[in-house]
Formats: C-alpha cells, structure tokens, sequence
C-alpha cells in the first residue's frame, strides 16, 4: 500500500503504529490494552495501516510538511518534515477514540469485531465454508485464474482465527478453530502444493509415454516442496479435460475425510504454535503439529490423493502414448 501511494514509506510506517496506539482504549490501571494487538485486533490493524498510508500520501501531495532551507542535509529535512503529518493524523485517529467512547461500543475494536469480525470469523471457522473456499481456487486455477483471488479475501479473517487458536492454546482452552486449521491445510498447497498434485506426482511413476516419464524426473522432486508450477504448466493441468475432476474433487474429498476423522481421532495435542515454511513437506509439519493422529491423517488422506490423480493421469498418459506410437511410425516411414 505504502508503494502504491509513492511516498516515503518509512516514515508512513512509523506513523501506522502510534495510530494505532491512539484509536485503542486503555485498561482500569491506565495502561496500554495489549488485548487488541492479537487476532481480535487483526481488522482494526489492516483499517489503520490502509488509512494511515491512504491520509498521509493526501497531506503529502497537499504539501503539508515542514520546507527547511536548502543548507539543512536531505537525511534531517526528511526526517524533519513528517512532523505535521504524523500530528495531524494521530489527532484524527484519536477523535475517532473520543468519538466511539460515546457509543455503546466504547472502541472501534469493539465495533468492528460485533458487526464485521466476529461474522466472518464464524463464516469462515466453518469447515464446509472452508472446503467451498479452497475448491473454488482449484476450479479458477484450473482456468488460470490465481488463486490468490480468493485468498486475498479470506485470509484476513482465517488468520484472525488461527490466531484465536494460539491464544486458546497459550491459556490452556479448547481451540475454537481447530477443524479449520486441519481441514485448511489439507486442502490447501501441503500436499503438493495447489490442487494437491501428490497424488498425481505418484501416478507418474506408471507413465508410459516418454513426455510424462522427461516430465515426471523435472517437476515431480520440486511437488515434494510444495513448489508445483513446473507441473502445473508442463503438464499442463490448465485448462486440460483430463484434470478438471481430480483439481475440483481432491478438497471436497481430502477436506470431508479429514473433517470425519477429527470426531474419532484425539487432537487434544495439536499445537497452532508451531508455523514451519509453507515448503515443508506435509508428514513432517503434520508430525510435528499434531504428533502420531495427524501423521495418520496425512497417510490415509495420501491414499486418498493418489486413488483420485490416478484414473485421470492414466486416460492422459495413454492419448499421449498412443500419440507418440503414431509419430513414432510415421517418422520411421
């Protein structure tokens, strides 16, 4: 945001926070309410940065800063001249805190978390909201559209609650989003990244054709790493017939499964605390977060991946082989 505005972006940073720090209420003892600097506080934060950057690069273009003389060094000047910016934007924040004490939700935090976050964190805490969401990326893939599309709309909120879910675990409770955690890394890029192309990496062991085996020693060890755009475009699964059903039906399945066997397996161990890179391969996060019952999970949900992939590589791997045959013998005569 900071970029788009083109301003100076350190000190626009520098002013966010104690924006921040002036829209939050205090506690009884006249301290800093650190309670909205978690996930409860996650809305209220994005509100603040967004309009902090948006006001100051307004005031900046307004030339509203203090013009030193040409003898003062540009590191002083510069640093000198947000001076007014930073004022006037903590006193807007902090008319919006005298504002909202009138009301009765004391604070905006309390507002926002009422009327915004609270129903979309329970929107998307739902498991089948969450299954919906990744299956939809998968079917805008398919057709090349990014699937950041959509989670640059709900990440925000799933974040909110997975943050819910540390501070549950930190104080010893029941994890209030502990089937969306699961059930949204299963579907997501763990298992191979996008469209969870595990299964479909194990099939190419059994190509026949010469493509897929070039193409299996090229992109299969990067899948391991969740890092599946070689696949994704040599093979390609976009906008391919052969891929639309496994690409849709792999977080509808692997979601439900996972889903169900939260109910009969025990996860009263499972730590959100724990955050590996996205590149770690699936049973070892799996292993680590929730020990012996996710790792059981992730092998029956492997099986799972593989018997979707595999019909569909199988009907693709055949046309390409038969194709192959054919250009084989026609160069021959």
């Amino acid at each position: 945001m900071p970029q788009i505005i083109q301003t100076y972006t350190l000190e626009k940073a520098v002013t966010e926070f104690p924006a921040q720090t002036v829209v939050t209420a205090s506690n009884d003892v006249e301290a800093f309410a650190s309670q909205y600097t978690g996930g409860s506080g996650l809305f209220v934060a994005i509100i603040v940065g967004y309009v902090t950057a948006a006001l100051y690069g307004f005031l900046i273009r307004k030339n509203l800063t203090i013009k030193m003389p040409d003898t003062v060094p540009s590191n002083v000047s510069e640093s000198l001249s947000p001076a007014i910016l930073s004022g006037v934007i903590l006193a807007f924040f902090f008319l919006i805190r005298v504002l909202f004490s009138f009301t009765p939700f004391d604070n905006i935090f309390t507002f926002i978390t009422t009327l915004i976050q609270a129903p979309l964190q329970s929107l998307t805490g739902s498991p089948i909201a969450i299954i919906l969401i990744f299956t939809l990326a998968n079917m805008l893939w398919f057709f090349g559209i990014h699937p950041n599309m959509v989670y640059g709309v709900v990440m925000p909120v799933m974040t909110a609650n997975m943050l819910a879910n540390m501070t549950a675990f930190q104080q010893h409770q029941e994890l209030p989003y502990l089937a969306m955690s699961i059930v949204s890394y299963v579907c997501g890029n763990s298992f191979g990244g996008q469209g969870s192309t595990y299964g479909l990496v194990i099939s190419m062991f059994t190509a026949k054709s010469e493509r897929y085996k070039q193409l299996f020693k090229l992109a299969g060890p990067p899948v391991i790493f969740n890092v599946n755009e070689p696949l994704i475009f040599g093979m390609p699964l976009m906008l391919n017939p052969f891929f639309f059903v496994p690409m849709v039906a792999s977080p509808l399945l692997m979601g439900g499964i996972a889903w169900g066997m939260l109910s009969i397996l025990d996860f009263s161990k499972y730590n959100p605390l724990i955050a590996l890179p996205w590149t770690t391969p699936a049973p070892i996060t799996m292993a680590l977060k929730g020990g012996f019952n996710y790792l059981l999970i992730f092998i029956v949900l492997l099986i799972v991946n593989v018997l979707v992939w595999f019909p569909f590589f199988k009907m693709a791997d055949k046309k390409e082989y038969v194709l192959e045959q054919e250009n084989a013998k026609g160069t021959k005569a």
